[in-house]
Parts: C-alpha cells; sequence; structure tokens
C-alpha cells in the first residue's frame, strides 16, 4: 500500500466525478487528515512516513466511504443539536459530535442529501421520534410507516421538512 494518498488513487475510488469537485473534496480531507492531533504529533516529532501512512489511510477510507453512500439508495447525512450521522450504506455509519463540516461539503458537492434538523422548533422536536428509519442500501418496508419500520428517504425528507428541518 502506498504510504501517501494522492489526488490519483482518487480518481481511482470515485470515477466520473468531475475534475474541480475531486480536487475540492481531496483538498478538505487531506486538510483534515493532516490536522488530526496524532498526526500532527507524529509529524512534530520528525515521524513523518508514519503520519503519512496513517493520513493516507484515513484519506482512503474516507473516499471509499464516500463511493459507498454513492452506490447506495438513500445515503445521506443527518446534522442535529448533538452532531452528526452519515448514513452511507445498509448498517453503516459515521457519526461524531461535530458539524461534520467536511462530510457536509462533501456530500452537497457530491449530491448526497443534508437533512439539518437544528432548525426543527423544540416542541417540534418529539415528533421526529415518531419518524421511521431511512432504508439506507435496502428495500423499503411497506406502509404504513412508523418509527420502527424502513421507509424511502424521499418520504423521510418529507416528513422531517414539515417539521421544519432544511433540506440541501
Amino acid at each position: 500500500m502506498n504510504p501517501v494518498f494522492n489526488l490519483n488513487d482518487a480518481r481511482e475510488i470515485l470515477p466520473g466525478i468531475s475534475e474541480n469537485v475531486l480536487r475540492s473534496i481531496y483538498e478538505m480531507l487531506n486538510e483534515k487528515a493532516k490536522a488530526w492531533w496524532h498526526y500532527a504529533d507524529l509529524r512534530r516529532a520528525g515521524k513523518t512516513e508514519e503520519a503519512q501512512r496513517h493520513e493516507a489511510r484515513s484519506l482512503r477510507g474516507d473516499f471509499r466511504t464516500l463511493a459507498q453512500a454513492l452506490a447506495s439508495k438513500g445515503a445521506h447525512l443527518r446534522i442535529g443539536r448533538g452532531g452528526f450521522t452519515f448514513l452511507y450504506a445498509d448498517g453503516c455509519t459515521v457519526s461524531g459530535y461535530d458539524e461534520g463540516k467536511e462530510y457536509q461539503k462533501a456530500c452537497r458537492l457530491l449530491g448526497i442529501p443534508v437533512v439539518d434538523t437544528r432548525t426543527v422548533p423544540n416542541e417540534r422536536l418529539q415528533s421526529m421520534f415518531k419518524l421511521p428509519m431511512v432504508a439506507v442500501g435496502r428495500e423499503p418496508e411497506a406502509e404504513p410507516y412508523h418509527g420502527f419500520s424502513y421507509a424511502p428517504l424521499s418520504y423521510y425528507i418529507e416528513k422531517v421538512a414539515q417539521l421544519g428541518a432544511t433540506i440541501s
């Protein structure tokens, strides 16, 4: 495995994506990897090659996650008051306690829906728990949908938008 992940590697994982979009995502994720505290510590300690190996592994993983999302019906990014969750394949998520700015930008550039529920008024938050789960990378269940069923992303987006969520 090459210790450095470059734009050509990204092109292999995400073929058919425009050069400008691919470059923008690569540069953003590369900066995120280099800023990760452990990798930065390795660089400060003079362990540049080890840091590059870790950064390459991180970039490769991020690009594979995005490729899986593009191949999975229902993939989307959710942003809420407690952080973000990127649902990218059946049973597969990436989550964090921040706003997931890198994933937000990548999803928007790739056309993957972003659902921001921070705009849902407090008095409507409880209604979100009654919404169905999204069928990501799997077939939706039959209607009627409820809190323990799997519905198409379009149904979920319609319902959560009615509660005040921002969709982009």
